[in-house]
């Protein structure tokens, strides 16, 4: 079973944290192409803001795979997901997870 837990998965080719300046300047939540991912990047987004920090979003960008090219190309920095399915999507074997990891 998918545990249903969001996570903010970063940019590969990104480092900084989440307050202020994050990554030298504004970042972008992108999001899968489905309302309650659109609604987490819209609250990650705000929560930034809130922090001092730049932020705007990017919503229904498309499937995981295009969302993980986004974020490989730095048109996007972070991504709201599913920990389980996106476990599931680099590895075909897994098949549960468990929350006092985080994972």
């Amino acid at each position: 079973m998918v545990q249903s837990k969001f996570v903010l998965v970063p940019g590969v080719h990104r480092v900084g944290g989440f307050g202020g300046e994050c990554w030298g300047g504004a970042v972008v939540v992108g999001s899968a192409d489905f309302s309650v991912g659109a609604v987490f990047a819209e609250i990650c987004a705000g929560a930034l803001k809130a922090k001092g920090g730049h932020a705007s979003t990017k919503t229904n960008i498309g499937s995981r795979g295009i969302y993980l090219k986004a974020l490989e190309d730095g048109s996007v920095q972070v991504v709201p997901e599913y920990t389980g399915a996106l476990a599931l999507f680099y590895d075909k074997s897994f098949d549960k997870t468990d929350p006092q990891r985080g994972s």
